[in-house]
């Protein structure tokens, strides 16, 4: 349990290996990243759970009372959906006067970035890691970045893999509520869960991925389960404001 509120809990830069595992729970205030890791040749997180400090007091948190089925506004978000593939659009939700999202905003503190920020990390191995009730102004609850400037010859060499992800009622005004990839250069998302995250203002409720026009290797792939009833990866009740409920 930390008390930090205006700085990160963990930032680790410019290293060779780092590995965290063996069932760590993080419970924090802090209202920029909990974990930021930049530069990291080889990457190891295995049963991580990042939580708010209210979990320690309730086992309803706002996040998870909200997003309860029977939550009036919930229903209705859920009722208008217009399932187009992998996502799920809204056309007369989230309207600028839109009383829900105003009081979100009124009434939570919105942590400023990503829940857990990973950049430039040559190779990335992420299993067993939930990440629930993370209120974001400008972040998501996972984010993993390879900028332009990275050597191409680390580009070449990386090689992730994300399994047994869970992410549950995250909230983010800009950005994806879930999972963020920038520029992926080979990335595999094995198996997980998402469930209720929130893109409010923007696109890819659950999990979004984008690429530079600088570059020509970016490659995310999703695995496929045997079938629509026994997905490896699944998505459920996940919105978004612009595009991609699920995925953009």
């Amino acid at each position: 349990k930390t008390a930090i509120q205006n700085g990160d809990d963990l930032y680790v830069e410019k290293s060779e290996v780092v590995t965290l595992s063996g069932n760590i729970a993080i419970l924090s205030r802090a209202m920029v990243s909990k974990l930021v890791l930049l530069s990291v040749t080889t990457l190891t997180l295995d049963s991580v759970v990042v939580d708010t400090v209210d979990a320690l007091d309730s086992p309803s948190t706002p996040s998870r009372l909200l997003a309860e089925s029977d939550n009036p506004w919930f229903t209705t978000l859920v009722a208008n959906a217009q399932d187009q593939g992998d996502s799920l659009s809204f056309t007369t939700l989230f309207e600028q006067d839109d009383p829900m999202v105003n009081t979100l905003k009124e009434t939570w503190q919105f942590a400023k970035y990503d829940t857990v920020s990973i950049t430039d990390c040559v190779t990335v191995n992420i299993s067993q890691v939930m990440i629930r009730d993370q209120h974001l102004s400008d972040g998501s609850a996972l984010s993993l970045t390879w900028n332009v400037s990275m050597p191409s010859e680390d580009r070449q060499a990386s090689s992730s893999t994300i399994s047994g992800v869970y992410l549950f009622d995250n909230y983010s005004l800009s950005k994806s509520g879930g999972l963020n990839f920038v520029n992926p250069p080979n990335v595999a998302v094995l198996t997980g869960v998402f469930n209720r995250n929130y893109s409010l203002e923007y696109k890819g409720g659950a999990l979004a991925s984008s690429c530079s026009s600088l570059l020509d290797d970016c490659k995310l792939k999703i695995a496929q389960g045997e079938s629509s009833t026994s997905p490896k990866v699944s998505f459920a009740n996940n919105i978004a404001k612009i595009a991609g409920g699920a995925i953009y």
